[in-house]
């Protein structure tokens, strides 16, 4: 904060030194935020071709992160275009070995077996559970490289989602996620970014217009593809919408409201696609205001869009007032953006300009 108020004063030689020491920190959002503030600094201060170094380092060093982004976007401004793992990228090391196909005699495992019965029955949740009781003892008797092959085709065939997920993040890690999403690197990329409940994303997302991999994005962030989870401030389900927020939307559909709809994967991805839309189209298609009108609601981002007219994003999004928020809308965009390259190939280029206009209609709640 200190850093960022000499920032915004002009006082980039009193900057400079804060943001080197945040940047010595680790982590994409905390070491990442110092570096790319660091290498802004000297963008203002004219010193181009360290700002240039410094902005390089960093998408090589955290790809996709917010910050990395950004520091993309700056590069392209200063005539400098990079791949998004960068022309130089940070070695993450090799990506965990994991078997190719589930190996035949797994199968024969009675983990496996007892999955495979319960599974056939159509219970897929109570398949999950006896997976995820028996783990810890499978990889211990088949190895990761196998066990965990096994172990990730079971879960997605009991319609689980979460748990590869963790996996995916724990044993794949920077490994693999950092690394382009080729041969075993793209087997963790997809387990830790999947295409979640496709055929109910695919029948619904239409209802909010929802760009393709947009709801994966903010499901991901919101329960871990978790349909069970109900959190504290009363949101529930895959995208965790909250019931009063529900309410008005399945008075928009036609729907009605029970207590135990939004646990419901279809009827909690029908509300949420067209709520969760109809903001994305709102605040006119801005990833980040999108995103972080999602978790705080409308309000606040029209406020804050009124009162911080004229920043660019890097800066509009650090003077978000909501803590939760300015990280939320951070680490959306990130997963966003691996969604698009991941499936699409697509690098998504993030705008410096924010649009400070947005749609008055009655959606402010």
């Amino acid at each position: 904060f200190l850093g960022m108020s000499h920032f915004f004063l002009g006082e980039y030689d009193k900057a400079l030194p804060i943001f080197e020491r945040v940047g010595n920190g680790k982590g994409r959002l905390s070491g990442g935020k110092g570096r790319y503030w660091r290498a802004r600094t000297l963008q203002k201060m004219g010193n181009k071709s360290r700002a240039i170094d410094g902005y390089s380092a960093l998408v090589a060093s955290y790809p996709f992160s917010w910050y990395a982004l950004l520091a993309h976007s700056r590069l392209r401004e200063m005539g400098k275009d990079l791949g998004p793992f960068g022309s130089s990228p940070a070695d993450p090391g090799r990506a965990p070995d994991i078997a190719a196909t589930v190996p035949a005699e797994l199968t024969r495992d009675p983990l496996i077996r007892d999955a495979d019965e319960l599974i056939g029955a159509g219970l897929g949740v109570f398949a999950a559970r006896e997976l995820r009781a028996g783990e810890r003892a499978f990889l211990k008797r088949h190895g990761r490289e196998k066990g965990l092959a096994a172990l990730l085709d079971r879960y997605r065939k009991a319609g689980n989602f979460n748990r590869p997920w963790m996996l995916a993040v724990v044993y794949g890690g920077s490994r693999a996620l950092n690394a382009p999403p080729k041969l075993e690197a793209r087997v963790w990329w997809e387990h830790a970014y999947p295409r979640a409940y496709r055929d109910l994303v695919d029948a619904n997302r239409g209802l909010g217009n929802n760009p393709p991999f947009w709801l994966y994005s903010i499901m991901r962030k919101e329960s871990g593809f978790d349909p069970h989870v109900h959190s504290y401030a009363d949101a529930r389900g895959l995208l965790q919408m909250i019931p009063a927020t529900t309410k008005r939307v399945v008075a928009r559909l036609g729907m009605e409201y029970t207590t135990d709809l939004l646990f419901d994967p279809e009827a909690n991805i029908k509300t949420g696609s067209w709520y969760i839309g109809h903001l994305f189209h709102k605040f006119r298609e801005q990833v980040p205001m999108a995103a972080g009108s999602f978790n705080s609601g409308p309000r606040p981002v029209m406020r804050w869009l009124d009162k911080n007219k004229g920043y660019p994003i890097d800066e509009w999004v650090e003077l978000v007032s909501y803590t939760q928020t300015r990280e939320y809308m951070k680490k959306v965009t990130e997963t966003y953006a691996r969604y698009q390259y991941l499936y699409q190939g697509k690098v998504y280029q993030q705008p410096l300009k924010v649009d400070s206009a947005y749609v008055k209609d009655k959606l402010t709640y």
